[in-house]
């Protein structure tokens, strides 16, 4: 399960948004770091993981090129927590315009990969 570390604000649509499936934010791996981006109406935060499988998420949701970054996407994220400011992925969808949403993860773990025609559909 990939961890993610963040300091919520401790507000009450926070907390309670917190608690729910597909929390929408935005996905961002770039220049060796994976980051998901919350922000307004919701609430603003920055989540960084602490170790995540680039080759499995490539696999799954291929990356972009020609830049210093591989993927930014929208997504939906569910988490769940492990200790004060720090949280499992639960499931991790991400948004392609080609291809609409692509699950990544599921109950914590990888999916499999995507087939070889991703682009071209």
């Amino acid at each position: 399960m990939i961890e993610i570390r963040a300091d919520f604000p401790e507000e009450l649509n926070c907390i309670e948004a917190l608690k729910q499936k597909d929390i929408p934010c935005r996905f961002w791996i770039g220049e060796g770091t994976l980051k998901l981006y919350f922000s307004n109406p919701l609430f603003n935060a920055i989540a960084s993981a602490s170790s995540w499988d680039q080759q499995k998420i490539d696999a799954i949701a291929p990356a972009y090129g020609g830049s210093n970054f591989s993927h930014d996407n929208y997504a939906t994220v569910t988490l769940s927590p492990i200790d004060k400011g720090v949280f499992g992925i639960l499931s991790l969808s991400l948004f392609y315009p080609v291809r609409g949403w692509i699950s990544v993860i599921s109950d914590g773990q990888y999916l499999c990969t995507q087939d070889e025609d991703f682009w071209l559909d």
